[in-house]
């Protein structure tokens, strides 16, 4: 069983932000593409990374007008 980075949301989370931008229109897309969100080379590793990414691509989502699922709270 692979768990989660600490700090980092589960899978379930990463499933249904994926979805979510699957689902953004191609203007959405675009604005994703715009504010520097791509979709990572290779799984990243450290915590640090994780969180960074996560947090750049909410920020950018909601400029962009993506909905994306709640993060879900730490314990």
């Amino acid at each position: 069983c692979v768990s989660a980075a600490p700090g980092a949301p589960g899978r379930a989370w990463a499933r249904d932000a994926r979805q979510a931008v699957r689902d953004a229109t191609d203007e959405q897309k675009q604005c994703l593409r715009d504010h520097g969100i791509r979709r990572p080379h290779r799984r990243p590793q450290r915590p640090a990374v994780i969180r960074e990414r996560i947090e750049r691509l909410v920020a950018a989502a909601e400029t962009c007008g993506i909905e994306l699922p709640p993060l879900p709270t730490q314990p």
